[in-house]
């Protein structure tokens, strides 16, 4: 087996809370910010995974959320 990490950095995104602070109408129908910004970074994780040569699709992966950034470690079936 062998294992594979991809990382991803976060960004403070606090500059969201800083618009609807002084744009009260955009915040309407844009609720947790933070839950959509962690579903973009998985997505962005996953896809720089698939998109490496050679990736078997039975393969098991994990991925692990952390103040600083986002990670997916896999363990490659060979």
């Amino acid at each position: 087996m062998k294992n594979k990490k991809i990382i991803v950095k976060k960004i403070n995104q606090n500059y969201l809370k800083d618009l609807v602070a002084l744009n009260k109408k955009i915040s309407s129908g844009r609720k947790n910010y933070k839950d959509h910004y962690h579903r973009v970074l998985k997505n962005i994780l996953l896809a720089k995974f698939f998109s490496s040569k050679n990736v078997p699709f039975k393969n098991t992966f994990k991925i692990i959320n952390n103040k600083s950034y986002m990670s997916l470690i896999s363990k490659i079936k060979k």
